[in-house]
């Protein structure tokens, strides 16, 4: 039923097309919500019914389903999507599965893809070798797709921590600039102008314009925030206990990297956040958006979108499509229905 759920609404999807905008939008996607014979990936989320799915609790992975996501996000105004991506030390993907259904898809050409590199946990490359391995699967396999986003040209690639890719570099021998240069190399090799990396931090001065300044980064975003920044993170300060105070934090961090970035900015936003399906149980747990407060969050974001269009090239990237365990998501639900993608489209795609 849900297959046959999945192929309607798809359909319906496959023949709108969105307005034309001066922005550019994008969301990240967490793979996370395909079942195995040990683990139900939604047994935790089953529980906080408002977080139940419109199409249900779906088979990821599966084409169908796809399909009908990237309907809506054509539909709504969505540009790309940016799968959260992993790289095991034994040379494998892992979690490859939404992307293997998005290359599946009908209408994949109606949403570009990218990949934000999740290098922030123990399954990264264990060597020099496996690092070739796997920038060798980026151009062969992904690069290579016309529908993979590009800017200037470049396939971009994400990079979760430059701080992490710091230390791995160290621990096969090199520098993070030598891995970000031979992986371009690799990319002209193949015909590519290089790779556009863009590298995730908050407002700290030693990361916008140290470290990734000085590993060569093509620019800066974030997956999400904790709290506000301006220049330096207060790690004593309490992160927020609402969605505005949250979002206040946001704001912080967006006009010091502006302000005193000298790299582009793709703008990050967020749909809330409540962890608590994962075991957590602060007040930061709180911070649960409504359509009106994620309306007002993503005119903000837009205000810096139109004053600073070649710092952010007017683009922004949501947090997230579906991360359902850490309260972060936009995907239609049966509670909310498609409220929150009619957020994005009457925000940056109404005239």
């Amino acid at each position: 039923m849900r297959r046959l759920l999945a192929f309607v609404l798809g359909a319906c999807c496959l023949a709108m097309a969105q307005v034309p905008s001066d922005y550019r939008i994008g969301v990240y996607y967490y793979p996370g919500w395909k079942a195995t014979a040990k683990e139900d990936p939604w047994a935790k989320i089953k529980p906080y019914k408002e977080r139940e799915p419109l199409l249900g609790f779906y088979p990821e992975g599966d084409v169908a389903t796809a399909e009908t996501q990237l309907g809506w996000m054509h539909q709504y105004g969505i540009d790309f999507v940016l799968y959260d991506w992993y790289w095991s030390p034994s040379g494998q993907t892992y979690l490859n599965h939404a992307v293997d259904a998005y290359l599946q898809a009908k209408n994949r050409t109606q949403v570009k893809f990218g990949l934000i590199w999740c290098n922030h946990t123990d399954i990264v490359p264990s060597n020099l070798a496996n690092f070739d391995a796997m920038v060798d699967y980026w151009i062969k396999s992904l690069f290579s797709q016309p529908s993979y986003l590009r800017q200037d040209g470049k396939p971009v690639m994400v990079i979760y921590s430059p701080a992490e890719l710091y230390k791995t570099a160290r621990k096969i021998g090199t520098t993070s600039n030598a891995l970000l240069a031979r992986a371009r190399a690799k990319a002209r090799q193949a015909g590519y102008p290089g790779i556009y990396f863009l590298g995730c931090t908050a407002a700290q001065k030693e990361y916008v314009n140290g470290l990734i300044m000085g590993d060569g980064y093509d620019g800066l975003t974030a997956y999400n925030y904790g709290r506000g920044a301006s220049g330096e993170v207060d790690y004593d300060k309490p992160l927020p206990s609402t969605f505005l105070a949250l979002a206040e934090g946001y704001r912080e961090n967006w006009d010091w990297i502006i302000k005193q970035g000298t790299l582009p900015y793709w703008v990050p936003v967020i749909a809330g956040w409540n962890k608590r399906p994962w075991g957590s149980n602060t007040p930061h747990d709180n911070c649960v958006s409504t359509p009106l407060t994620f309306t007002q969050h993503l005119q903000s974001a837009k205000v810096y979108l139109d004053k600073y269009p070649q710092k952010t090239q007017r683009t922004v990237v949501i947090c997230a499509w579906n991360e359902f365990g850490e309260g972060s998501y936009i995907e239609p639900t049966r509670q909310a229905g498609k409220a929150y993608l009619e957020v994005v489209q009457n925000v940056f795609r109404k005239k």
